[in-house]
């Protein structure tokens, strides 16, 4: 079972607990866009951020 929190904020800035992996992802944009909930910036992190612990 995955144990994950995950909070969303304006413009695509994303936080990440996940307590199965004993690990935590920040991002935060430089700029500002008006996705509020995520963006391609934040998924391709996130996707690249699993693929290294893997």
């Amino acid at each position: 079972m995955q144990r994950l929190a995950f909070w969303g904020g304006a413009g695509g800035s994303t936080i990440m607990l996940d307590h199965t992996n004993h690990v935590c992802m920040s991002y935060v944009m430089n700029q500002m866009d008006m996705d509020m909930l995520g963006d391609e910036r934040s998924a391709s992190l996130t996707k690249r951020f699993y693929e290294g612990l893997g």
